[in-house]
């Protein structure tokens, strides 16, 4: 009885501390708002851009949950939640502008808003998750 109590009073500080970790960091908000995020992969492939074309980005407003961006050709704005690492955007809308060079990469942006559920922002990159899965990461120009 004794050595199951011991066993237990050493083993149960060390189950707390995984639960904790488990349940991730809270994500430092003030660090995420008011940049310019660059697009540098999308499901695991580096951006590739044609010459002369600008790198899609997201900007979220610290004021209004704005959120404001260029999905490779077009300019994009719309909505966003956030609520600890939950992230959802809404109302999102584009300028229609026809690039035939981009046209690929700016399904791939547009997907990865309307599926992500989830951000992370570790080692100066913005991840955007889909369950856990990152979609997309991104890097602020400055």
């Amino acid at each position: 009885m004794t050595r199951s109590l011991t066993l237990l009073v050493l083993v149960l500080p060390l189950m707390a501390q995984k639960c904790s970790d488990d349940q991730g960091r809270e994500l430092d908000v003030a660090n995420m708002l008011d940049k310019k995020w660059v697009f540098e992969s999308i499901n695991g492939q580096a951006i590739s851009l044609p010459d002369g074309m600008e790198a899609p980005w997201l900007q979220f407003a610290k004021e209004g949950a704005q959120v404001s961006g260029n999905n490779g050709c077009n300019s994009l704005f719309g909505s966003y939640g956030l609520e600890g690492n939950a992230l959802s955007f809404s109302g999102m809308g584009t300028t229609k502008m026809y690039c035939e060079q981009t046209a690929e990469l700016e399904q791939q942006v547009m997907g990865v808003i309307s599926n992500t559920d989830a951000v992370d922002l570790k080692d100066g990159a913005l991840q955007l998750l889909q369950n856990g899965s990152s979609l997309a990461s991104l890097r602020t120009s400055e």
